[in-house]
């Protein structure tokens, strides 16, 4: 069965072709069925996974639903959390409302998509909401009495060093900001060191090649550069950049601004990285 990608330019919500449900999969939430007659679609399997709608599954766990069309897709939150969902992007991030803290973006194997207007997610998802997934004959079993912890938490550290060797790979930070304090340190699952620098910027590094900035706003302006061995990818406003990201093919990197900044400062972050210890 050929499957219709959402169109993520002017997200086109209802007009996609609605996959046959697997009409004899369930959803259960700490035992008690949930009714998913509501839904176009009540659970179906797409490339390996669960897909389930989100907005039946998340208030039935206390989460509220908004659509965010501007950001073409979709905010999960309570009183404490929150998740920013793109619509075919395959890359969850769970953060904190109430104190600096995110997990690492995680990935279940396929974004968000929209069928008939609503919002489906693979049933995975909800590990980062304190759940624990639970195959059973019939369907899924969502438990969140005594629920897992989180899979990736965030670890502060005093120094670098320390950060260093908790995540398993050394740091690179600009000697453009040596004088500037890093006023929190911390690693992210393991495998992902974020430094708060004391005047707002958020800089971040791992293994790998992806965007791990967190923010996956969908700014006016985009910029995209070769420097050197990295590949440099940047967004902002008009008036200037407020994320860049950038990747050799083993290490990423992202910077965030907490206001723009020009082209010429990302150049000079990037061109002056250097470990410290």
């Amino acid at each position: 069965m050929k499957w219709n990608k959402l169109a993520m330019t002017g997200v086109c919500l209802g007009m996609m072709v609605i996959p046959g449900a697997a009409e004899e999969m369930g959803l259960w939430i700490d035992g008690t069925q949930l009714d998913l007659s509501t839904a176009p679609v009540g659970m179906y399997e797409k490339e390996e996974c669960t897909m389930v709608p989100l907005w039946l599954t998340a208030e039935a766990l206390g989460y509220t639903v908004s659509w965010m069309p501007e950001d073409q897709g979709v905010r999960v939150e309570n009183g404490q959390v929150a998740m920013d969902l793109r619509y075919g992007v395959d890359q969850y991030v769970r953060y904190s409302k109430e104190a600096i803290g995110m997990t690492a973006p995680q990935q279940y194997g396929i974004g968000p998509e929209v069928i008939d207007g609503r919002t489906y997610v693979p049933v995975d998802m909800f590990a980062l909401l304190n759940c624990t997934i639970e195959e059973q004959e019939g369907g899924v079993n969502l438990t969140t009495q005594g629920g897992v912890e989180l899979p990736s938490p965030m670890k502060s550290y005093p120094e670098l060093w320390q950060a260093e060797e908790a995540a398993g790979f050394p740091v690179l930070v600009s000697t453009q900001y040596k004088d500037v304090e890093m006023e929190h340190i911390f690693v992210i699952g393991g495998e992902l060191v974020q430094i708060d620098y004391a005047d707002g910027v958020c800089y971040r590094t791992a293994k790998g090649t992806e965007d791990i900035s967190g923010d996956y706003t969908q700014y006016p302006m985009n910029w995209s550069w070769e420097q050197g061995r990295f590949q440099v990818q940047a967004r902002g406003q008009e008036d200037g950049i407020l994320i860049a990201h950038w990747t050799d093919g083993v290490y990423t990197w992202s910077v965030t601004f907490p206001k723009p900044v020009p082209e010429e400062t990302v150049k000079s972050w990037v061109e002056h990285l250097s470990q410290q210890n």
